[in-house]
């Protein structure tokens, strides 16, 4: 049988019979009881929904100040990477100082001061290697962020305040200043 030979169903709605116990559940008027009820489901709904964006607001708060802790780790922990050999550094000055004095004081003619020569060479290019370059201060105006002043000299021969001479060499570890250079300034003398 086709679709057009199928006898076609009344869905008239008088014909239509009601199902068994329709006519108990038929809405009628709604009682007081009822209408507080459906209000405060209303309202705890209400409530709900302002609790989760409340909860919500939280979370995306929350994930926010994460990220934020994140990257202060990540930034403090490349800083303290890139640093972290300033201490060790900054001891290995000291050998370098002695390593130079011996070398001074020995005479040239010496053998043990080559060997002392070539071992300062080397620790000096282990330490460029690790970012630390000494620098000199002869000659540059007095930088009290870069020179310790030790003495004074007077003397008309050098401008005012102008580094003369070196106790010890400044050192810079990358961009940072590892050690002042401690230095001996030329001053006016007392009697201009």
């Amino acid at each position: 049988m086709s679709d057009r030979d199928k006898p076609e169903a009344n869905l008239e709605p008088e014909t239509l019979e009601p199902l068994p116990g329709a006519e108990e559940k038929a809405p009628r008027g709604e009682s007081p009881a009822e209408t507080n009820e459906a209000q405060e489901a209303v309202n705890e709904v209400a409530q709900l929904r302002k609790d989760l964006a409340d909860l919500n607001d939280a979370y995306l708060r929350a994930l926010a100040d994460l990220e934020n802790y994140r990257r202060h780790v990540q930034a403090e922990r490349a800083r303290l990477l890139e640093y972290a050999n300033e201490q060790l550094l900054r001891e290995l000055l000291t050998v370098v100082d002695d390593l130079e004095r011996a070398i001074q004081h020995a005479p040239s003619e010496d053998p043990l001061r080559r060997g002392v020569e070539l071992i300062l060479s080397k620790l000096l290019s282990i330490m460029a290697n690790f970012g630390a370059e000494p620098f000199s201060a002869i000659g540059e105006q007095f930088d009290p962020y870069r020179h310790e002043a030790v003495e004074c000299l007077p003397t008309s021969d050098h401008p005012e305040n102008t580094v003369v001479r070196e106790h010890q060499r400044g050192w810079m570890y990358r961009e940072k200043l590892l050690r002042p250079a401690r230095v001996v300034v030329a001053t006016r003398p007392s009697n201009e």
